[in-house]
């Protein structure tokens, strides 16, 4: 969540959000939500005592690596 609230931040105060404003290093930003079951467990991936206990590393879950992350 605050991955997304750090991009949406450079939009405060602009007015309504274009589409070109939704470009960032060429690539398109969006929004999804998402609906899930009562009983979902979600991962705070800010907190490094869940990284420790998940065993991942910071570099792995903020980088571009998408196939380790999976």
């Amino acid at each position: 969540m605050s991955a997304v609230a750090e991009l949406l931040a450079l939009f405060r105060g602009t007015g309504d959000l274009r589409p070109e404003l939704l470009v960032r290093p060429g690539r398109q930003l969006a929004l999804a939500e998402l609906e899930l079951d009562a009983h979902t467990v979600l991962v705070d991936l800010d907190d490094p005592a869940v990284l420790a206990a998940e065993t991942l590393r910071p570099s792995i879950v903020a980088g571009r690596a998408h196939a380790q992350r999976r």
